[in-house]
């Protein structure tokens, strides 16, 4: 990945680099046919991986960056489990086996080495963070092969870090980063373009950039290993402020005294809790309203993206040149609750979690609020009350059903 690119640049460079490198192609071009295709397929079972280190400059040793990789291929094949039958393609199921590297390896992993003729193709390597590079396909088969390249954080090949970027980010915890920028890479491998940034962040074209950036604290402190999706850990806390006070209906759906002026609603993939301030600066020691937590199940729809099958290929029999596999898009990650308050009130919640967005809705009642803390959907259910069950009854509503009706609702007004 590179810091800063030029489309014109990149599109007249792609062009150079298969011309010149023989069918070279790395993450992200859009240009020719099969390009974008994943490198392995359903009748790939097994893929030869092999590492190549500096460890004098690349800022872990051999170990340490072996086990971030293998975290991220661990993190592919968790999530395309979640898709296990719609995923036909095959994607992430192969077995990865380390060894040296020859002939027949898959996947040669490059951490701050590079071959002259790679350092040609780069032009200007320090100006990356990493990539991933398909060297050969085999359109029969449907199998490819190429090298993976991170890099160091000294030497001829240091990387030139961008001015968020912080120092030395490979050595942060063990190497943690290293482990969200491979995941993003090896995206690529599995057919995975940075199209898909606006709704699977991991593949954002700007990720690996933000990793050694803005967001290092924050991934430094997570495995990538340990995670369902790549949103998982992000869902930041939600806080609202009123200068005057906050509105009935978020008060009364949390139950918090009139002199509430600030709310803070932080909430992770299991739980939430809610907390409250009477002071407009924000909650810094808030006291706690009530807390939540979050059904076992969790929903997920799916992005297509084409993959193309030449006409000579034998793997996928009675497919047209081009067809769909499934991506998980966490983005639509939505879970059912019971809020609890510290009075010990109960009522049922439906919340839309993801990086971006954060939606919780509510009985309260005899009326459903569509969004808790959004004021303007409040205003909106006036005008739409029409479209809803009413009343509930009290104590019938729970979460399952709140989930159902606010789906209604919503398909109501598209």
């Amino acid at each position: 990945m590179i810091f800063k690119k030029a489309v014109l640049g990149s599109f007249f460079a792609s062009i150079f680099s298969m011309v010149a490198f023989g069918g070279w192609s790395s993450g992200g071009g859009e240009l020719f046919k099969d390009q974008n295709n994943p490198w392995f397929v359903k009748n790939t079972s097994a893929v030869n991986v092999c590492v190549e280190i500096d460890e004098a400059n690349f800022g872990l040793s051999r170990a340490e960056a072996e086990y971030q990789l293998k975290q991220a291929m661990f993190f592919w094949k968790k999530n395309m489990e979640a898709v296990h039958i719609q995923n036909e393609v095959g994607i992430a199921k192969q077995d990865f086996f380390f060894g040296e590297c020859t002939n027949a390896t898959d996947l040669r992993v490059q951490f701050g080495v590079l071959t002259l003729q790679q350092q040609d193709y780069f032009r200007t390597p320090q100006k990356l963070v990493s990539s991933i590079v398909r060297t050969s396909y085999d359109t029969v088969n449907l199998k490819g092969k190429g090298f993976l390249y991170v890099s160091p954080q000294f030497g001829p090949l240091r990387m030139q870090a961008g001015r968020n970027s912080v120092e030395q980010p490979w050595s942060m915890n063990r190497g943690n980063l290293l482990g969200f920028v491979l995941a993003h890479e090896l995206g690529h491998m599995f057919g995975y373009t940075h199209s898909l940034g606006s709704e699977f962040a991991l593949m954002a074209e700007e990720f690996p950039e933000m990793t050694v950036g803005e967001l290092a604290s924050d991934f430094s402190k997570a495995n990538i290993g340990n995670f369902i999706d790549i949103f998982e850990f992000k869902f930041a806390s939600n806080i609202y402020c009123s200068r005057e006070q906050l509105s009935d209906n978020m008060k009364d759906f949390f139950e918090l005294p009139k002199e509430a002026k600030c709310i803070e609603i932080s909430t992770t993939t299991d739980k939430f809790d809610v907390f409250w301030s009477d002071s407009i600066s924000g909650i810094q020691n808030g006291t706690l309203a009530g807390s939540g937590v979050y059904d076992d199940t969790r929903e997920l729809s799916y992005l297509d993206q084409s993959i193309y099958l030449p006409v000579e290929q034998i793997v996928f029999i009675n497919h047209s040149s081009r067809f769909k596999l499934p991506l998980p898009r966490p983005r639509a990650l939505s879970k059912s609750a019971t809020y609890r308050s510290q009075n010990g009130t109960k009522r049922a919640v439906y919340a839309q979690l993801s990086q971006k967005i954060f939606k919780m809705s509510g009985a309260l009642g005899d009326k459903m609020i569509l969004d808790i803390t959004n004021e303007s959907s409040f205003k909106q259910l006036e005008t739409k009350q029409s479209n809803i069950e009413m009343p509930f009854r009290k104590s019938e509503i729970n979460a399952n059903e709140l989930k159902n009706r606010v789906q209604n609702f919503l398909n109501s007004l598209k």
